[in-house]
């Protein structure tokens, strides 16, 4: 049987505006589509289990369509470590799509 990684994923930003996950995708393999309706105001988190890897590639895309949003933030934990920023922005208009990758 196959290791895995249970895998806490978390984008934030400042206020209350709505967002949604529109897709998070980790060593190809998607794990929230737009149709799961992850959403959050100021903060979305998820959680998963994939296969384990010595690394974690991980792409994004926050939707929120007409809004802006600031201090954006994306971080990872990987079986219950310390959080790892993926990625950051000061701001950004509708979408935020990005990737990162952290170490498990």
């Amino acid at each position: 049987m196959p290791r895995s990684d249970n895998i806490r994923f978390e984008v934030t930003w400042d206020g209350q505006q709505q967002g949604q996950l529109y897709y998070v995708i980790d060593n190809g393999r998607s794990v929230v589509v737009a149709g799961d309706g992850k959403t959050g105001r100021g903060r979305i988190t998820v959680s998963y289990t994939v296969s384990a890897s010595t690394a974690h590639v991980i792409k994004w895309s926050l939707w929120f369509p007409t809004k802006t949003l600031e201090n954006l933030e994306a971080t990872v934990s990987v079986n219950g470590g310390d959080a790892t920023s993926l990625g950051s922005s000061d701001s950004e208009e509708s979408r935020w799509a990005e990737q990162g990758t952290c170490t498990g």
